[in-house]
């Protein structure tokens, strides 16, 4: 059992080091233009060490960033295949054909960035019902093969991805116009 928050840990994680190289500049910038202006030998010394944290600074910012952004740990793997979309994680999962597909909704939560805040709902003719993360590794296959079904709402998907919110957006279903529930 952790004292902090998973959250917290995982933000931590991310831009702890950032921050860290950001303190650290900073103070050592300051010291050094202060011991710099009563004529101490270490202060341009001071100056370097700060503009070398700042260096290492903008590699961990990048770094961090790029982690934050391309996030693809997510529970289970997708692929597509065949006409068939498959699903298998640690909770669940399954395979649906896209012929037989009745739905497609993007559920998104109010939990990210430290945890899974979109998730995929595919429903088929059967009542089968699959929810993926969009974090699962392949779930990015998913865009390119549902987009091609007549009457996908791309617009949806937009506001999808950029929703902070608890929202329910249907981007396709079968024989209906798609829009946006909360």
């Amino acid at each position: 059992m952790s004292f902090f928050r998973p959250e917290a840990v995982a933000v931590l994680r991310t831009w702890g080091v950032p921050l860290l190289f950001t303190v650290l500049g900073g103070v050592l910038i300051y010291r050094g233009i202060e011991l710099s202006g009563r004529g101490a030998w270490f202060g341009p010394l001071m100056i370097a060490l700060g503009a070398f944290c700042c260096l290492v600074l903008i590699g961990a910012l990048e770094r961090a960033v790029a982690a934050w952004r391309g996030r693809r740990d997510g529970p289970g793997i997708v692929t597509v295949q065949e006409g068939r979309i498959s699903y298998f994680g640690p909770w669940g999962g399954g395979i649906l054909a896209l012929d037989a597909l009745t739905a497609v909704e993007i559920r998104t939560t109010d939990q990210g960035p430290a945890a899974d805040d979109l998730f995929w709902q595919l429903s088929d003719s059967i009542g089968q019902k699959i929810e993926i993360p969009g974090s699962a590794k392949g779930a990015e296959a998913l865009l390119d093969i549902l987009g091609t079904l007549n009457g996908f709402d791309h617009i949806a998907v937009i506001r999808a991805m950029g929703s902070t919110d608890n929202a329910h957006f249907v981007l396709w279903h079968r024989g209906t116009s798609p829009g946006l529930e909360h």
